[in-house]
């Protein structure tokens, strides 16, 4: 037995490789014909999650590992009460943009320069260099947001508005250490459910329509397409942070969470079958854009809630409901000079800077009405723009929560509520800690 045979499924590799179809895919077909398998019981879900094997045998042990590094080398600087929040913000700027582009820059120049991936899920796609640009302008934006939560979060822990654990991480305190590292363990599986509820919720017409909609101009996505995503839904994306507001934890925690929501879309959203972190599912969600909210293998919720799809196309070829919809181009995936519903976009920016502006005095006073402005307002305007553009159209137009609907009212309610309170209101919180 050879150390690859060893290594294999270590860190989602295949043999010890970066660079190969996972064992399950039959690769003498081709790609996107293999159903992706999920598990479809809660003892199924919960069993390698216990042993720890949906950590060790996925990418997230090498992303952990990733982070650990970092961390070593540019850790939060707490200890220094007289640094400005300028100072913080530039350091997290140049460490999350190194990380960040250098990480998803790979991966874009392995597969689609040097062409170290052989299966794509598209094979008739056009490079398109104003699509790229687009992707990496909104990636940039979202770098820049959460760099702007991580200063956020050190303010908020110098003021002692946020508990955490002033301790250093090592064997003299064996008991932080452990703790520490279980929690790391399983917060890739609360992001699973956080993202599904989340992410279903910007699916509901009104916010799908001024909102999601910038994630979905990628039809065949690519690394950067991953954080490419409108700044209110980087907002919302990234409440994943939710338990670091509440408990007494490292704040190695709150750095692993945010390397994890960065790193992870990039090849995720690769468009190829043959890396250790091919997604045929979120490819899947991309073209149909009505099934596959969150991470089937996972935590298949998907499964449970009848949105689930596995398969690009049939075998037989003859299944129109499985056909890749991919064009060779991506036309909406272009930095135009008016972007789309600009008075929307003018009146959100407006709104977040009329906040920032006044936050020491007006907000000063009513820091929740801040709060609530800057992350419920623009839901709130997201509803009223739907409603005044159907109020002008002719024909009658689907219900603003379509394609939910349908739905009945107990699943309406649950998605519903349960996306405003993980994907929404730690946000609000957030703001109205840093506003006091």
């Amino acid at each position: 037995m050879g150390w690859t045979s060893l290594l294999n499924g270590l860190g989602g590799t295949v043999n010890g490789s970066f660079f190969q179809a996972h064992d399950s895919v039959d690769t003498t077909r081709q790609p996107g014909i293999t159903r992706v398998q999920c598990p479809e019981t809660l003892s199924d879900t919960l069993r390698p999650i216990i042993t720890g094997q949906a950590f060790l045998f996925s990418p997230n042990s090498f992303w952990f590992l990733l982070a650990c590094f970092v961390w070593w080398l540019a850790p939060y600087q707490l200890e220094n009460q007289d640094r400005r929040w300028e100072d913080h913000l530039r350091e997290r700027l140049l460490v999350n943009h190194l990380l960040s582009f250098g990480y998803i820059g790979f991966w874009h120049v392995a597969l689609y320069w040097w062409q170290w991936g052989q299966r794509p899920y598209s094979p008739n796609r056009v490079y398109q260099w104003g699509k790229v640009i687009h992707n990496m302008f909104y990636t940039w934006l979202g770098i820049l947001q959460w760099s702007a939560t991580e200063v956020a979060f050190i303010s908020c822990y110098q003021t002692g508005m946020i508990p955490y654990r002033h301790e250093k991480l090592g064997f003299e305190d064996p008991t932080l250490l452990i703790q520490t590292l279980l929690i790391c363990i399983l917060l890739p599986n609360f992001r699973d459910v956080h993202f599904y509820f989340s992410h279903r919720l910007l699916h509901a017409r009104f916010l799908y329509k001024y909102i999601h909609s910038v994630h979905h101009r990628n039809n065949d996505i690519e690394p950067f397409s991953g954080l490419c995503m409108h700044p209110l839904e980087h907002t919302f994306y990234f409440t994943c942070y939710a338990p670091c507001l509440f408990m007494c934890w490292h704040p190695l925690i709150l750095f692993w969470m945010g390397v994890h929501v960065v790193l992870s879309p990039a090849a995720s959203h690769s468009g190829y079958e043959d890396h250790f972190s091919a997604d045929l599912v979120h490819y899947l969600h991309h073209q149909h854009t009505d099934c596959n909210y969150g991470v089937p293998q996972s935590i298949p919720f998907d499964v449970w809630f009848g949105s689930y799809r596995g398969q690009l196309y049939s075998s037989s070829g003859d299944d129109d409901n499985h056909k890749t919809k991919s064009a060779t181009v991506d036309p909406k995936a272009r930095l135009g000079l008016i972007p789309d519903h600009p008075i929307f976009n003018l009146s959100l920016g407006l709104l977040w800077c009329g906040v920032w502006y006044f936050r020491s005095t007006t907000f000063a006073t009513w820091p929740l009405t801040g709060a609530m402005l800057v992350t419920l307002g623009p839901v709130w305007m997201a509803w009223l723009s739907w409603w005044e553009s159907t109020l002008r159209m002719t024909t009658r137009q689907r219900s603003f929560l379509a394609p939910f609907d349908k739905d009945p009212i107990w699943s309406r309610v649950l998605h519903l509520s349960a996306g405003v309170i993980l994907g929404v209101l730690p946000a609000t919180y957030l703001v109205y800690l840093t506003i006091l």
